[in-house]
């Protein structure tokens, strides 16, 4: 009777929990947990939290202004009020949003609003007035998403006017004269300044604009259930064109949107969606960005996940996109295009110009914190203990390609530690997981690689007959581990 060996690699396109298990194809895992991909052959614990800064309240948005190297951070509380960051303070700003608010930046002006208050300013100094809101039409509320787009910002989201688009004078040529202190539609002001403003409601009926981005030069404009493109033309005057309408398929809020490489990643009823493949299949569902994953996605948002937890974020050093959906985080490495389950995690997050992730303490939220790669473990507060995080994979099922079932002889793990490290293992036949063997096992690594970790392969011995075995491998350590095959071995024989 032969031993045969049947090998799981790295999935190296991420979990897939829309395919059943039963079918899933040894490329994709039933789950990966706070784990993200170190090299394409080897499963790593995700990017740690690390506390910088004891910011005293609850951050629920970081955002940051940023003009000619001069970089401040800043963060909204749960009830509005903005502060500074800085490594050892926090100053509150006497500014407070209290609805969902965005920021945007034009030269040398910052604009924050949440289409409730009135829109505001900061110079990197002080903080002020818009000069000249919309007017005859609008408010000083402007709006509560901000884009900048061809050397003006565009605003959308004011309750009032929930398909037009506000939109600011040009960039200015003086720190004196910045558009983004103009949205005047009346007459030209003694210094030229002028805003205008799209009228969407011509070209899509009953729906509400939830996003605004730029893709390939033109100003895209997501709504609730379309997608509108509009080609912007200001050779003569400023003119606004609509280039094309995306029926039946949107975005449910403007913070899941993040350009990533040369496509834009959105959140939309069905799922995490690439705005190229939406252009091409408008509400198909075929091929969209989370298709692995978009049943728990769309499970999220049909059972009320609140759309104002949804923050996003990308860190192009790393490769990654995240987004946080009522307290999971789905990560999205796009080298690898796998999707991967994160939580521990505040769904407060924000990279910088310097590509630096922000969090907050998802516990008491009294601490800004930046992610690190390096790290091995949550440091949630400035100097305070760390938090370990448990990684899991479960591969795809192991199945016996045999006319009968096979008996089940041993567990191989071939993995990559500091030191002398603990795995535990889970392993159930034929899907049933109300039959369980778990253990925790104790590692012996040997040898140093490179990169100060040893290697190991690590065997257990498993007693069983049935069509299929499943297996959950994990560790909660506050060490550098890593996954990097999984093999079991059957015996071919015995009574059919």
């Amino acid at each position: 009777m032969a031993l045969i060996p049947i090998r799981r690699s790295v999935p190296v396109k991420g979990m897939n929990t829309t395919v059943p298990p039963r079918e899933l194809t040894e490329e994709y895992a039933v789950a990966l947990e706070n784990i993200w991909y170190d090299n394409g052959v080897t499963l790593r614990r995700r990017p740690c939290q690390k506390g910088i800064s004891n910011y005293s309240l609850t951050a629920k948005d970081i955002f940051e202004y940023s003009y000619r190297g001069t970089t401040e951070l800043f963060a909204k509380d749960a009830a509005g009020a903005i502060s500074k960051i800085t490594p050892t303070s926090s100053a509150p700003q006497g500014q407070t949003f209290a609805g969902e608010s965005s920021s945007a930046m034009l030269k040398n002006y910052m604009v924050i609003g949440d289409g409730v208050a009135n829109a505001m300013k900061y110079n990197g100094t002080t903080w002020s007035a818009i000069s000249k809101p919309p007017a005859p039409v609008g408010n000083a509320a402007i709006g509560s998403i901000f884009h900048p787009h061809k050397g003006r910002l565009y605003a959308a989201g004011n309750p009032s006017f929930p398909l037009t688009i506000f939109v600011s004078d040009t960039i200015g040529t003086t720190a004196a004269v910045s558009g983004a202190d103009y949205w005047d539609q009346g007459p030209a002001g003694t210094a030229g300044e002028r805003g205008y403003l799209i009228d969407c409601s011509g070209d899509v009926e009953g729906d509400k604009i939830t996003g605004l981005a730029t893709h390939r030069g033109m100003l895209i404009v997501f709504c609730s259930r379309n997608i509108l493109v509009y080609n912007i033309d200001e050779s003569n005057g400023y003119n606004s064109y609509l280039y094309k309408v995306v029926h039946g398929e949107g975005c449910v809020a403007h913070k899941s949107i993040q350009a990533v490489g040369e496509d834009i990643i959105f959140l939309s009823q069905n799922g995490f969606k690439k705005l190229q493949t939406s252009f091409v299949q408008g509400d198909s569902q075929v091929n969209d960005a989370s298709q692995p994953i978009s049943s728990d996605v769309r499970a999220q948002i049909l059972n009320g996940a609140p759309l104002s937890s949804i923050r996003s974020t990308y860190n192009q050093r790393l490769g990654l996109y995240l987004c946080h959906i009522d307290g999971i985080v789905w990560a999205y490495q796009v080298m690898f295009d796998g999707w991967f389950k994160w939580t521990g995690m505040n769904g407060c997050m924000f990279t910088d110009s310097n590509i630096t992730t922000y969090t907050a303490n998802p516990t008491t939220s009294a601490a800004l914190c930046s992610l690190d790669h390096k790290a091995y473990q949550d440091t949630l507060t400035v100097g305070g203990a760390g938090t370990a995080i448990k990684m899991i994979w479960t591969p795809a099922p192991f199945k016996a390609q045999v006319e009968h079932k096979p008996r089940w002889r041993r567990f191989e793990l071939i993995y990559e530690s500091q030191g002398n490290d603990s795995i535990g293992i889970d392993y159930y036949y034929d899907l049933d997981v109300s039959v369980m063997n778990s253990g925790i096992y104790q590692l012996s690594p040997t040898g140093v690689l490179p990169n100060a970790l040893k290697s190991g392969r690590f065997e257990l011995p498993i007693v069983g007959r049935s069509e299929l075995i499943s297996f959950d491998v994990w560790n909660d350590s506050n060490s550098d581990f890593r996954m990097k095959i999984v093999e079991v071995y059957i015996i071919d024989g015995g009574m059919r």
